[in-house]
């Protein structure tokens, strides 16, 4: 594709065929004696043009596929990433502890936990994966069974593990398919798995809080 800009001298359209020197019928800027407007012109395109050149010859442009595995490459990442942080509080918080509200309003560690555990059965493992589970929202915060830290990480490292398996098995295709709850912002797969991740760390974010309003601190990074 040629870039052209007018020569008022000499009333014709100056091209740049490659980089390097603008030509005008075989002769430079100079002697053809372009005003300084058009001189500015042509120097700006061509210096454009010669630095997306280098841009595109020193870097290659990612293919849909290779996108689609970095995005779940990551992602999967970051869900093992929250369920380790998870399970550091689940065994550093006493047993006697894991279903104690240490404020008078919120939630135990415990009901956090198996709420988690319920939204990525339901969100992931049933409306993706077609798990067929059914989801009890209310049960999750009414829990009153009172497994053992171990039952809970057991069952919530089991969720974590269906949602990378089904992460991994989408592709490009799968991440954009249209997610079942057709409700804004979430369109497709991708943005469902990214909204489940964004759930757990706030939720990470208030077993930091429990754990600090149950005496033991934190100097984990927030996310």
């Amino acid at each position: 594709m040629l870039d052209t800009a007018h020569c008022d001298t000499c009333d014709a359209d100056s091209a740049f065929r490659t980089i390097g020197s603008p030509s005008h019928d075989g002769i430079g800027i100079d002697e053809c004696k372009l005003d300084r407007k058009n001189a500015f012109t042509l120097y700006r395109r061509l210096a454009v043009k010669y630095l997306l050149s280098l841009e595109f010859r020193c870097t290659r442009m990612p293919t849909t596929d290779q996108l689609a595995s970095a995005i779940q490459d990551q992602l999967a990442a970051y869900f093992e990433h929250l369920a380790a942080r998870v399970g550091r509080y689940v065994r550093t918080l006493p047993a006697d502890k894991l279903w104690v509200k240490p404020l008078p309003f919120g939630n135990s560690l415990g009901h956090l936990i198996v709420h988690l555990t319920g939204s990525l059965n339901n969100y992931i493992g049933a409306q993706v994966a077609g798990t067929g589970y059914a989801r009890d929202r209310s049960g999750e915060f009414a829990d009153t069974s009172g497994r053992s830290a171990e039952e809970l990480l057991s069952a919530f490292n089991a969720a974590i593990g269906l949602v990378v398996q089904t992460l991994r098995a989408q592709g490009a295709a799968g991440l954009l398919t249209a997610a079942p709850l057709g409700e804004a912002p979430v369109e497709n797969r991708f943005g469902l798995f990214l909204v489940s991740a964004g759930h757990i760390s706030n939720h990470v974010g208030q077993m930091a809080w429990l754990m600090h309003a149950h005496g033991f601190g934190s100097d984990e990074k927030v996310w």
